[in-house]
């Protein structure tokens, strides 16, 4: 969803690059936050940054870039 606001009548995206980093445990049943928001956008991609916060502080960081492609390029039955 955050990226559907950059995208072109006629395009939508694919996952091209993701980066992980785990930072500290979190008890099972502990409310966590996660936050998103766009970092990047150009004419060929569009970077967001997730980070996930508890009780005891920021469990984890992540990025997520998506690349443009025609809508329907990797549809079902597509070649």
């Amino acid at each position: 969803m955050l990226i559907e606001p950059y995208l072109r009548d006629g395009e939508d995206a694919t996952g091209y690059g993701v980066s992980v980093v785990h930072e500290r445990p979190a008890r099972v049943g502990e409310r966590l936050l996660v936050t998103a928001r766009t970092t990047q956008v150009d004419g060929r991609q569009v970077q967001t940054v997730a980070t996930v916060e508890g009780p005891a502080g920021r469990i984890g960081i992540g990025t997520l870039t998506q690349r443009y492609i025609p809508a329907g390029l990797f549809s079902e039955g597509s070649e």
